[in-house]
């Protein structure tokens, strides 16, 4: 059931799903995985909808009628954050969510996220910051010297804003300087004009290493955005796979495109997962092999740490690579636990990093 399904294409789920308690364990393990508002929105448009117990529709429309109220928020935070950097003259490349679920989605609510993420030039960086203080804006996390973002917000009930001046850690300047270069006007009807988006080549590619190198493909929502992106067609792949090389993310994309083309049968020319895979070694090609199914990434109560560590290895490129983001991320979650307190004043924002 998971993946860009609609209406009764679900109609197996419905036939298996016999009483409230499988509903209602369906709707945790969706939110487990951070993908409540797309699979709630694809049960409601099927012909059985109405046959779900009670209990189940209700909490299905208490569901929807909260993520579009957290939508209009991001839009405003978007509108809000975008005008005071526009007015001081800082240029402004929306990212993720905010992007992606306009831009590839055939309908945007069904593209859940929970901040709202800013690109801009490293050299404004501290302006932006001052700009969004100055608006209103508190930072809610510390920002260390090594970080290329730090998060704000208007206050405890609001989304946040991730302003960002890098968008992987340790990215050379000219990388995020082609990142400006290659970007185009973005379409924000409503809500500001100036805002610019990532090419479509580069958003693939960030996408790609934010969900498979960064994150361990956790949700199945980042999955969700490639497929879109890549079934939006008009790809130079010969360029994304140069920088799929200069990145070190081959084996990421080939895990992540040979699933997609697996599953979804998203439309991925069979000469670049040929390209792909023929630069992986014997044991990441066996370990594909095993894993085309979705059910193997996801499941209720998540990877075992074991399990967990062996994914970040087969989607890095290299053993150090692995290694040292495996101890990188050990050392974030530390420092993020020392400042459980200030965090927790900003309430619970699960869906950060969408």
């Amino acid at each position: 059931m998971i993946g860009p399904h609609s209406g009764d294409d679900m109609a197996g789920a419905f036939a298996s799903f016999r009483s409230r308690d499988d509903w209602t364990e369906a709707l945790h393990f969706s939110k487990e995985i951070c993908s409540i508002l797309p699979f709630v929105l694809a049960i409601g448009k099927t012909s059985w909808y109405g046959q779900l117990p009670n209990e189940t529709r209700m909490e299905c429309d208490r569901i929807l009628s909260r993520e579009r109220m957290v939508l209009a928020l991001l839009d405003d935070e978007l509108a809000q954050a975008a005008g005071l950097l526009l007015v001081a003259r800082i240029p402004v490349i929306v990212l993720k969510g905010m992007d992606v679920g306009r831009r590839f989605y055939p309908e945007r609510m069904l593209r859940p996220m929970g901040d709202v993420d800013l690109l801009v030039p490293a050299a404004s960086y501290r302006d932006a910051w001052r700009a969004l203080l100055r608006g209103g804006y508190q930072q809610i996390e510390p920002h260390f010297k090594h970080s290329f973002r730090s998060s704000l917000a208007r206050g405890t009930e609001l989304p946040s804003i991730d302003l960002h001046y890098g968008l992987i850690a340790g990215e050379p300047e000219t990388v995020v300087e082609a990142y400006w270069k290659n970007s185009v006007a973005g379409e924000f009807p409503g809500i500001s004009d100036g805002l610019r988006v990532l090419s479509k080549e580069d958003c693939l590619v960030y996408m790609l290493r934010h969900s498979a190198v960064l994150h361990v493909l956790e949700s199945p929502v980042w999955m969700i955005d490639l497929h879109y992106i890549i079934s939006a067609g008009s790809l130079d792949w010969h360029r994304i796979l140069s920088e799929l090389r200069r990145s070190r993310a081959i084996s990421a994309a080939a895990f992540v495109f040979e699933i997609l083309h697996s599953n979804w049968q998203t439309p991925i020319p069979s000469e670049v997962r040929a390209e792909l895979c023929k630069n992986m070694g014997m044991l990441r090609r066996q370990k594909l092999a095993q894993r085309l199914k979705l059910s193997a990434w996801y499941r209720p109560g998540g990877r075992a740490f074991l399990r967990l560590a062996l994914d970040r290895f087969l989607l890095r490129d290299t053993v150090p690579d692995a290694i040292k983001f495996g101890v990188a991320r050990v050392l974030r979650k530390v420092i993020e636990a020392r400042n459980r307190d200030q965090a927790a004043t900003f309430g619970d924002r699960t869906l950060r990093d969408c």
